[in-house]
Parts: structure tokens; C-alpha cells; sequence
């Protein structure tokens, strides 16, 4: 196959090229094709869009008020440690969860 097109075969290219210039349509469908494949190449990582589950917040919740009471109860170290690793876990969690409910 030769790399020039003889002029009957490049008047038909241009006919079709501008019926798909014209398809409103195919225009819409290629553009939202193209932002999808934009946002896919810059979606963030999984910690940025992770949403806890409603089952996840009770328990992160009920574990931090546990923890919170037996260490007030029983002043232990490894208790008051485990609240402090705990307790910004829930509280991420929530605040992740109030944000996307509050999102417009």
C-alpha cells in the first residue's frame, strides 16, 4: 500500500470526518471518555477515597469508649496506649464519613 491517497479516496476520508465532526453525540461520548481516562490516570490512593463502613465506625467507637473506660478505671500504660492509638483512628474515620454525608 502506497503512503499517498488518490483524491477520490481523500475526498471520502474528508466526508466522514466531518460527519463525525458534526455528531454531537459521538463528540459528548468521546469527551467524557477522555475525562474518565483523565481522572483514572490521577485518582488518588485507596487512603485518600477510603470510606468506612457504617460497621467499621461502631466498632472503632465502641473499642475507643471501652478502651477509655477501663483506662480511667484502671490507669494501666498499655491500656492508656492502645486508647491513643485507637481514638485518632476513630476519629478519622468519622470525620471521613461526616464530610462525604455533608459533601453538596
Amino acid at each position: 500500500m502506497s503512503g499517498e491517497l488518490s483524491d477520490r479516496e481523500r475526498r471520502v476520508l474528508d466526508e466522514v470526518e466531518e460527519a463525525l465532526r458534526r455528531d454531537r453525540r459521538l463528540s459528548r461520548r468521546v469527551g467524557r471518555w477522555r475525562r474518565r481516562q483523565r481522572l483514572r490516570r490521577m485518582r488518588p490512593p485507596w487512603t485518600v477515597t477510603y470510606l468506612p463502613r457504617a460497621r467499621t465506625l461502631v466498632l472503632l467507637n465502641g473499642v475507643t469508649v471501652v478502651l477509655l473506660a477501663v483506662g480511667i478505671g484502671t490507669g494501666a500504660t498499655g491500656v492508656v496506649w492502645a486508647f491513643s492509638v485507637v481514638w485518632p483512628l476513630a476519629l478519622l474515620a468519622v470525620l471521613r464519613r461526616l464530610c462525604r454525608w455533608y459533601r453538596p
